[in-house]
């Protein structure tokens, strides 16, 4: 059952956890009197201190120190901070240059957000569902060996090479690229792997395959997909954090970060939920392992949210910033880019 704290009980918690991100030293009731004013006896807020370690918000190391935040601390701050209306007024001169070119534009966002957080920026271009297919060539290679080159809306190839059980000609490749590219440009492959196969009656048998490797999408290309499509950022901020100044802490972290894939399913979580989303530690396995922290928000391009923006740092982290920043990014990338 969850316990309602009173308002003078999260003045105090609030204060501590503040207070910790801060100095990442263990917080006394001394230095919340010295720091802000309660009207409050240091005595006073000792005792509402203890009460709060025992609810579980706080920890003390040691006898004698003071008390460090608990992820429940830091999940009750951090709801409460999505509640307010953020403070854009330290970041809102921060703005992207418009540009067709969306690789470019995601790029320079992760740059700029690495920046101006102080930690790691991760950033997500749209997942490959949403992406709008414009027109795609199968090129005859040797034997049974054909490359599909397909064009987004964009402008941007991407090749898949295919194996195939038998071979196909390059006139019917060329066939079959013509009508592919009538039946379903300015479709999203989404849309066109839900009916290319039950729409493509007569060339269907002869080029299920074929269709079926490229539009389909098997494990293994969409995880080479999905690791290109990853802008990470900022990643050396993090040797500069008192968290991970031991070296088999930095070994790990790093050694997460070359992990694409998982990232990627991690920023693919959050797409579907509205306004920034704040994972701490334990509430993610990625991120637990690592201590860490991730604020994330999705971005649209035309009427749907294809990608993500997110930064990762400490369980410490400063979120009061780090909320405001990944939620004004996501609305700067998606005013930014030139459909």
């Amino acid at each position: 059952m969850e316990v309602e704290l009173s308002h003078r009980d999260q003045d105090i918690l609030k204060a501590t956890v503040i207070s910790y991100i801060k100095t990442a030293a263990p917080i006394g009731s001394r230095s919340i009197t010295k720091q802000f004013d309660f009207g409050l006896s240091a005595a006073t807020i000792r005792n509402i201190m203890a009460d709060l370690k025992d609810l579980g918000f706080l920890l003390q190391p040691h006898t004698s120190a003071g008390r460090v935040p608990t992820e429940k601390a830091y999940r009750f701050y951090v709801d409460l901070l999505l509640e307010e209306n953020r403070d854009l007024s330290e970041i809102e001169h921060y703005q992207l240059a418009k540009t067709e070119d969306l690789n470019t534009l995601l790029h320079d966002a992760s740059k700029t957000l690495s920046i101006l957080s102080g930690y790691a920026s991760i950033v997500m271009a749209p997942r490959i569902e949403t992406i709008i297919f414009k027109h795609i060539k199968f090129i005859s290679l040797k034997k049974n060996l054909i490359l599909a080159i397909f064009v987004t809306g964009d402008g941007h190839p991407y090749n898949i090479t295919v194996e195939m059980d038998e071979p196909l000609s390059q006139k019917e490749l060329d066939r079959l690229s013509a009508i592919i590219n009538d039946r379903y440009s300015d479709r999203s492959l989404d849309e066109i792997r839900k009916s290319l196969l039950t729409e493509m009656h007569e060339e269907k048998k002869r080029y299920e395959q074929l269709l079926i490797k490229v539009f389909d999408l098997n494990k293994k290309n969409l995880n080479e997909f999905q690791e290109n499509q990853l802008f990470l950022e900022g990643t050396t901020n993090i040797m500069d954090l008192p968290e991970f100044t031991e070296t088999e802490k930095i070994k790990s972290l790093f050694k997460a970060f070359e992990e694409k894939v998982a990232l990627v399913k991690l920023l693919d979580r959050c797409l579907s939920s509205e306004g920034p989303q704040v994972l701490i530690g334990s509430e993610n396995a990625f991120l637990e392992a690592n201590e860490c922290s991730l604020v994330i928000s999705s971005y649209r391009l035309g009427e749907k949210d294809v990608g993500a923006v997110g930064v990762i740092g400490p369980i410490r982290m400063e979120y009061h910033r780090v909320i405001s920043l990944v939620d004004y990014t996501a609305k700067l990338i998606t005013k930014a880019h030139l459909c």
